[in-house]
């Protein structure tokens, strides 16, 4: 398997079956030379997918998921960048 990513802006599911158009077909087969059959990973906001080259034409590259690698979690964490000496201070910036 590689080991690069491809972004994918669509939403994306469990039976995932997308297409690549415009410069990245291109950048698979020729820059990176997969083929059919060959796997490969796909990126969107939240989730990384393993997929599989179906089809490859002219038009674009078919591809369909074979499984969910990572999901990525939103978590938030919130830290001070500086610590102020008095506690009225930092009960200004906590509000």
């Amino acid at each position: 398997m590689n080991n690069f990513r491809v972004f994918y802006p669509q939403k994306q599911s469990d039976d995932l079956v997308g297409n690549l158009y415009r410069r990245q077909p291109a950048f698979v087969t020729k820059v990176i030379k997969l083929k059919e059959n060959d796997k490969f990973n796909v990126i969107n906001e939240a989730r990384e997918w393993i997929v599989q080259i179906k089809k490859i034409t002219k038009a674009g590259i078919v591809f369909q998921a074979v499984k969910r690698f990572k999901f990525k979690k939103n978590s938030v964490d919130i830290g001070l960048a500086f610590s102020p000496i008095q506690s009225h201070s930092l009960n200004f910036m906590i509000q």
